[in-house]
C-alpha cells in the first residue's frame, strides 16, 4: 500500500512512498512499484509513475509544491 496518490493537473498519476530507514526489501518493493505503474499506464492510457522521497531529502529542502518535490527526486 502506498503512502499516498497523487494526481497532478497534467494527468500523471503518482504512486508516493516515504521512506526513512530502508532495509532490504525496500529495493523489491520500488522495482515492483516501478512495474506496476508501467502495466497501470498501459491499461489505463493515462500517466502512472513512482515517486520514493527520502526522510532525508524532504528535510533538506524547502519545497512547497508537490512539482517542486518531483524535480528533487532523480528518476
Amino acid at each position: 500500500r502506498p503512502d499516498f496518490v497523487v494526481r497532478v493537473g497534467d494527468g500523471v498519476t503518482y504512486i508516493v512512498e516515504t521512506k526513512g530507514q530502508e532495509d532490504l526489501e525496500v529495493e523489491r518493493k520500488d522495482l515492483r512499484a516501478r512495474r506496476w505503474c508501467l502495466d497501470a499506464t498501459a491499461l489505463a492510457g493515462t500517466p502512472w509513475a513512482y515517486l520514493k522521497v527520502p526522510e532525508a531529502i524532504f528535510r533538506s529542502y524547502p519545497v512547497r509544491t508537490f512539482a517542486q518535490l518531483v524535480q528533487l527526486i532523480p528518476s
